[in-house]
Formats: C-alpha cells, sequence, structure tokens
C-alpha cells in the first residue's frame, strides 16, 4: 500500500521497548472520522503498534494516546483503544468497540461490536465479548466464557470456563461464574456468589452473599438467595418448603425416567422421592 492511500504511518523516531518488543508511535496520513463524532486530521499522533499489522489501514479504527497493540494482536472496523490500554497476543478488537483506561485484552480474545472493557479490566483466552457489553473495574473473562447483549461485568467478578452472560444480566463484587453456568434475563449475582457447573440463574434472580449455585440447577423468576448452597441434588426437606412459600411451583418431569422434576415457574429442580414426601405436587396434573 502507498503513502498516498495509507491512514497511518509508523513514527521510527519515537519508540518504545516494551515487554521486549519495540512499538513505533503512528501518525494519521490522511483525515478521517471515527464514531462517536472524534475526527482525526492529518499529522495526529497516536498510540503506539508494533507493526502495520495491527492497526487497519482502511478501516476507521485508532489508537489514541500511550494505548498499545502489539504480537498478533488486530484492531479493525471503527475499534478504538484509548489511555494506556493494551491489546496482545492473537487478541482482535473489531466493530464500535471500546477498550480504555488500563484494561488489557490478550490470548485469543475477541471484542466487538459495541462493547466496552476499561478500568483495570482483563479479557484473555478465548473469551468473547459482544453486543453492548459493559466490562470494567477489576473484572476478568477469560478461558472461553462468553458475554454478550446488554450484560454487564464489573468490580472484582470473573467469568471463567464455558460460561455464559448475556441479555440483561449483572455479575459483580467478588462473585464467580464458572463451569458451563449460564446467566441470563435480568439477573443479579453479587457479593461473594459462585455459580458453576451446568447451573442456570435467570429472569429477575438475585444471587447473593455467599451462596453457591451449581450442577442442574435453575434459578428464575424473581427467586433471591443468600448465603445458602443451591444444589438441587442435595436440597433438604426444610429448604424446599422455604422455597415453596415463595412460588406456587408446578413440577414437571425432566425427562421419561421421572425421577427429577421441575418447577416451570423458578426452575427449582429436585428428586421425585422428596416431592412425594412433601406432597409439593398433589392435586396437580401432568
Amino acid at each position: 500500500m502507498s503513502n498516498e492511500t495509507k491512514k497511518y504511518e509508523l513514527v521510527k523516531s519515537e519508540s518504545i521497548v516494551h515487554n521486549g518488543r519495540t512499538l513505533y508511535r503512528i501518525r494519521a496520513l490522511r483525515e478521517f472520522t471515527i464514531s462517536r463524532g472524534v475526527a482525526i486530521k492529518v499529522g495526529d499522533i497516536g498510540g503506539f503498534v508494533e507493526s502495520e499489522n495491527n492497526l487497519s489501514q482502511e478501516d476507521i479504527c485508532w489508537i489514541f494516546d500511550d494505548a498499545k497493540v502489539y504480537e498478533n494482536a488486530k484492531i479493525c472496523g471503527d475499534a478504538k483503544i484509548c489511555c494506556d490500554a493494551k491489546v496482545f497476543g492473537n487478541a482482535k478488537v473489531w466493530g464500535d468497540a471500546f477498550v480504555l483506561d488500563n484494561a488489557e485484552v490478550w490470548g485469543n480474545a475477541k471484542i466487538c461490536d459495541k462493547a466496552e472493557v476499561y478500568d483495570e479490566a482483563e479479557v484473555c483466552g478465548d473469551a468473547y465479548i459482544g453486543g453492548e457489553v459493559q466490562i470494567y473495574g477489576n473484572a476478568k473473562i477469560c478461558d472461553k466464557a462468553r458475554i454478550f447483549g446488554k450484560a454487564a461485568i464489573f468490580e472484582n467478578a470473573e467469568i471463567s470456563d464455558y460460561s455464559q452472560v448475556y441479555e440483561n444480566a449483572i455479575v459483580s463484587d467478588t462473585a464467580w461464574v464458572f463451569g458451563n453456568a449460564k446467566i441470563y434475563g435480568n439477573a443479579k449475582i453479587c457479593e461473594k456468589a459462585q455459580i458453576y457447573g451446568n447451573a442456570e440463574v435467570k429472569g429477575d434472580a438475585c444471587i447473593c452473599g455467599s451462596s453457591l449455585v451449581c450442577n442442574v440447577a435453575e434459578i428464575g423468576k424473581n427467586k433471591k438467595i443468600k448465603k445458602q448452597t443451591y444444589d438441587p441434588m442435595e436440597i433438604t426437606g426444610t429448604e424446599l418448603e422455604e422455597d415453596s412459600d415463595e412460588c406456587e411451583h408446578l413440577f414437571l418431569p425432566l425427562d421419561s425416567s421421572n425421577e427429577y422434576f421441575a418447577c416451570k415457574y423458578c426452575g427449582l429442580v429436585v428428586p421425585k422421592e422428596k416431592l412425594k414426601n412433601k406432597n409439593i405436587f398433589e392435586n396437580k396434573s401432568f
């Protein structure tokens, strides 16, 4: 690509060594406007890249301030990297995504659409962040976790393994979501709560305190759990009775074995014997 068509050039006289890599300032060669109405003018100085492979010459993406993009990382589309943010490894940021402050995106992580990652947040591994998601504070998204929709992950929350958080769900404080867990709807996970296994938290449910929700548990509706262990394979009669006060359960069999039943409304899963003992589905038709 000739200098006449290039969007920017590397300023060889302004280089730094970062993590053993030589990075160069970028300087705009033509005018263009990125989203949010920011105009880049000829001669404007940007952040640092290791090579022209790190920042698309064709798209309207840009790197600002002292932000750094290096190794095999790629910025394209209308993406913006600002402040002292770092994107490296094989990470890719595109769409109208925004990475700023001291945030780090690395590994094979992908940030796209209108997602924003800022403060001291970290996205790594094979994580995927899309939609209008906001990741901030000291939040960490790693492994093969997927965050999309309008979800928000912040403070010291961590999302890992194959877990998913989407729609309008919120995970905050020091909460940890891992395994194959799914958090969606308007659900809120906060404080020291841990959601894992194949658990699902949805609707307007709120899991807080030091609660543990695991295995095949499904928490829905507007249920609130605080400082409890919620394992459908080990649920007690007392817990079942207390839970029934909050929901007019309608239990349906999970499969043809009829060994486990799930509430149609709140998602509570219990063994057949415990339903019989509590007469929860007495006078109900299945």
